[in-house]
């Protein structure tokens, strides 16, 4: 059966209100779950600036304890009830814990609990001032009962956190208000606690366990198991609420560090850089308790809303459930936090870039207008070939693929003359890979190809290489990306290379039909024919009836081969129209020919048996286009290989 759109409607509002994507972010003291205050470790979200160092990005679990910045250390709150005499964490086993992100689908979220009749709610935040990167945390406690209760909240840093590390001197500070690590404040309460304490072993859940917090003022701990709590005694009136501030500056007195992944590993590579070394990375600013100090919790969660507003608010989505805008929002901030100093990776931390992600990663960013992220393009121009330690065949035509998405989105003509070099280039890489007796080298850090690669930076591409061996996958980007470069290469006036461009992908994609044509959503092709290659018509012929028929998926090790890869592919082939509106202008957004994006008049190929010619490129909207309204398994992936429904939107421009 086919599953319909309402039912993914259903499913992607589900996910925009509580989940959250399962990537482990990792650190120095990452162990299998333990006790009962230990993090359960099944939900990561990273958040932060984006295209920054994902060393200074903060990791947030399911129940609200985080570690800022990266290989740092943990913060975790806990209540005791001293009626019930009982210490209640989110992370205990029979305590219901929810969690999501604001309404506006912004990175800045939050988990609720109880503990007895007392509702916990906890807020995450990061922004940047300067060259500081300070990370809010908020705690509010309401007491749902009818009685006054006196109840104590532990502010905990450990060793042991989302991305945790060693702590090897911790100490209170002079006032008793804050918590320093190496010296440098490590956690700061906007009021001054009731207590505060630290230890030289990661014990600290004992004492909270009895409603206590340790007396010592320093520790020290040779193998980085200190750990502290700054107590913070409550009473609270029958339905009232108290609300507790901290700040936690990201990796003072540290030093944020790069990538350098190992171009050894086959499947992904691994990452050699040590966190916090002596020298080299980039040396963090300690501004100094009485700075901290004087921040104001709430005044930073609303520069941080400010901050994601201005993100996703540079596009607007018309459907019938708000859900549906507000999923789209949240993807886009989970790719966003993907973005490494200009490098698309696949997720935060631990996954190196690939190609036929981070173009998607890139597509996203420039159908949400936000153009200045979509400079991953420059990357792809520096590094052509990425994710493996060798080349594969489908990422030259991905990047003109997402090339001309940019042109037809941005219509930066400033931009395409100083990119379209590199156009050429990678177009004649295709006709050299495709038409040329083997072997074909090419360099992965290079556009240079064949004899002009000098022999040191060789590398062979093999023809069809693509997580093993898939041709019906490469060679639709092939097709794909020499109909894009036609189309910069006629914007820039350069007829000549626009004429063999698309006689190139016109001559490719009769090949294609003649070896794939009788099975288009066998292997890898499903997850390219229809999107982004669009290789054949939606609306009619034997794509639209080959992957109209695609019903139901099973998941398997990789969710986001059969979900939604191939359920993306049938919703197109069967979309139904929808409107996008640009927030900016508010104006209907319309195609390069000015037709309006849902429905633009475009004939498909008599009988749709094969794919269109395109000596001149199409307009990026057609009659049997895809429609926004096309599904995704997860609203907040942070990963960018699952963030699909931003995918199939229509590549239309926004008209003034």
């Amino acid at each position: 059966m086919r599953l319909s759109l309402a039912v993914v409607f259903a499913l992607l509002a589900a996910a925009a209100s509580v989940s959250w994507c399962a990537e482990e972010a990792g650190g120095a003291k990452s162990k299998p779950r333990g006790g009962p205050l230990d993090p359960r470790g099944r939900v990561h979200i990273p958040i932060g600036i984006t295209n920054t160092l994902d060393t200074l990005k903060t990791f947030v679990e399911a129940e609200g304890n985080f570690s800022p910045g990266f290989a740092t250390y943990g913060i975790y709150f806990w209540v005791y009830d001293h009626d019930a005499k009982k210490l209640i964490a989110p992370t205990m086993d029979g305590v219901k814990c929810e969690h999501g992100l604001p309404p506006g689908g912004w990175l800045i979220p939050w988990a609720k609990w109880s503990a007895e009749d007392i509702t916990v709610d906890t807020t995450v935040g990061e922004v940047r001032r300067g060259d500081h990167f300070i990370v809010m945390a908020g705690v509010s406690l309401t007491n749902a009962g009818k009685d006054e209760r006196q109840v104590t909240l532990f502010a905990a840093l450990r060793p042991l956190g989302p991305a945790g590390g060693p702590v090897r001197k911790l100490a209170v500070s002079d006032n008793g208000d804050a918590l320093l690590v190496d010296g440098h404040p490590a956690l700061v309460a906007r009021a001054k606690p009731s207590a505060a304490g630290v230890l030289a072993t990661d014990t600290i859940g004992n004492l909270a366990m009895e409603g206590k917090a340790p007396t010592d003022n320093s520790a020290t701990s040779d193998t980085g198991d200190c750990s502290g709590a700054l107590r913070v005694d409550l009473t609270i009136p029958a339905g009232k609420t108290e609300e507790v501030r901290f700040i936690c500056p990201v990796l003072p007195g540290r030093r944020a560090v790069g990538h350098r992944w190992d171009g050894v590993s086959k499947w992904a590579q691994l990452d050699l850089a040590k966190p916090n070394p002596s020298e080299g990375g980039v040396l963090q600013p300690d501004a100094g308790l009485d700075y901290y100090r004087a921040l104001k919790a709430d005044t930073l969660f609303q520069e941080a809303a400010a901050y994601w507003k201005d993100l996703a608010g540079r596009f607007a989505g018309q459907v019938p459930d708000k859900r549906w805008p507000e999923a789209l929002a949240a993807i886009l901030g989970h790719a966003a936090m993907c973005m490494n100093e200009g490098a698309p990776d696949v997720a935060v931390v631990n996954y190196n870039v690939f190609n036929r992600d981070g173009v998607y990663t890139a597509n996203i960013f420039q159908k949400s207008g936000n153009f200045e992220l979509a400079a991953a393009i420059d990357y792809f121009l520096d590094h052509p070939f990425n994710g493996r330690i060798y080349p594969e065949a489908d990422n030259h035509g991905q990047i003109l693929w997402v090339m001309g998405e940019h042109w037809l989105l941005a219509r930066d003509k400033a931009w395409l003359r100083r990119v379209y070099p590199g156009v050429r280039k990678l177009a004649r890489m295709i006709e050299y890979c495709r038409t040329r007796p083997g072997p074909h080298w090419v360099g992965l850090t290079s556009l240079k190809f064949g004899q002009d690669l000098p022999k040191e930076e060789r590398k062979e591409l093999v023809p069809g290489r693509c997580d093993g061996n898939h041709p019906e996958y490469t060679e639709a980007f092939d097709i794909a990306g020499l109909w894009r470069a036609a189309m910069m290469a006629r914007a820039r006036g350069q007829e000549d290379d626009a004429g063999d461009f698309a006689a190139l992908a016109d001559e490719f994609a009769a090949v294609y039909n003649a070896r794939f044509g009788k099975n288009l959503t066998k292997g890898y092709g499903g997850y390219a024919v229809l999107w982004p290659c669009r290789l054949y018509p939606l609306g009619q012929g034997k794509a639209h009836q080959q992957f109209r028929r695609i019903g139901e998926q099973k998941t398997g090790g990789w969710q986001y081969f059969p979900w939604p890869a191939p359920i993306r592919a049938c919703l197109l082939a069967t979309a139904r129209p929808a409107t996008v509106r640009s927030a900016a202008t508010s104006t209907t957004s319309r195609c390069a020919d000015g037709t309006p994006s849902t429905r633009a008049a475009r004939a498909a190929p008599a009988g749709g048996d094969t794919p269109a010619p395109r000596g001149t490129p199409p307009s990026p909207c057609r009659t049997d286009g895809p429609s926004p309204n096309c599904g995704t398994s997860s609203a907040t992936a942070c990963s960018s290989r699952t963030a699909t429904a931003w995918f199939c939107w229509p590549a239309c421009r926004q008209s003034g």
